[in-house]
């Protein structure tokens, strides 16, 4: 912990481990970027790293994925994410529940995190509306990655909500999500008013040649998206059709 980027990924350290890390954490003032991902740690592991972020002077920035978050996240939790810059929480089992209550948190004024990774989770439609609010309300959050979750075209109605009021967001993934047409039209509808993103990867999400068409009507006045993936969907020659006539006008 003498090192602002501190690396004890895949050390085995379990929870018992991750509470000594904490305590080392909320002592120093080098510390900036902790990852302690793939370390077996659960709940009890996990809440000294919160608190040890909630009285670090310098960390703001925790990545503790493929560990084990199995409850809802708490006051204690909150307080740190008002406090870090980047979270990742890819592949830590997060369900809907703790990803309402992380996305609630986001909608706080004071919240200053800019990077959330909660891909590879059990996030579905349930938490669209907590994921629309928080998109829609919060200033700071730079980059959101939802991938590989059981995300459909309801939650895709909450998000494209959460977009056109968004003036913050620049990069979002929604890859490896069964979506589908009418998850991708809702999208594609957002991205007629949004004017942040900069990269939205919608790869392998089961989209056909009607997203394609309402994705391309919102590019043709978007411009501020700069990268658009849409490889592995079966957008079909009509939706390559629209897409290359859309680049005329974009």
């Amino acid at each position: 912990l003498c090192k602002r980027k501190a690396d004890v990924s895949s050390a085995g350290l379990g929870s018992m481990g991750a509470m000594a890390v904490a305590a080392g954490v909320a002592a120093n003032v080098v510390t900036e970027s902790l990852d302690v991902s793939r370390n077996r740690i659960d709940d009890d592991g996990i809440h000294a790293l919160v608190h040890a972020a909630t009285r670090a002077k310098a960390l703001k920035a925790l990545n503790f994925s493929e560990n084990i978050l199995s409850r809802a996240i708490e006051p204690q939790c909150a307080e740190a994410l008002k406090r870090l810059k980047k979270l990742n929480v890819s592949a830590c089992g997060v369900d809907d529940e703790a990803a309402r209550a992380m996305f609630t948190i986001l909608c706080d004024p004071q919240c200053a995190l800019e990077t959330l990774n909660v891909s590879k989770n059990k996030i579905t439609n349930i938490s669209g509306c907590a994921i629309g609010d928080a998109l829609a309300t919060n200033d700071t959050l730079r980059v959101l990655d939802v991938s590989w979750n059981a995300i459909g075209a309801q939650a895709c109605a909450e998000i494209s909500r959460g977009l056109k009021a968004n003036r913050a967001l620049e990069t979002l993934s929604l890859a490896w999500n069964g979506i589908g047409d009418e998850g991708g039209k809702h999208i594609g509808d957002s991205l007629g008013v949004n004017r942040s993103l900069r990269v939205l990867d919608l790869s392998r999400c089961r989209l056909g040649g009607d997203a394609c068409m309402v994705i391309s009507e919102g590019l043709r006045s978007n411009y501020a998206l700069t990268t658009l993936r849409l490889d592995h969907n079966a957008c079909g020659e009509d939706g390559g059709r629209h897409l290359m006539t859309m680049l005329m006008h974009n």
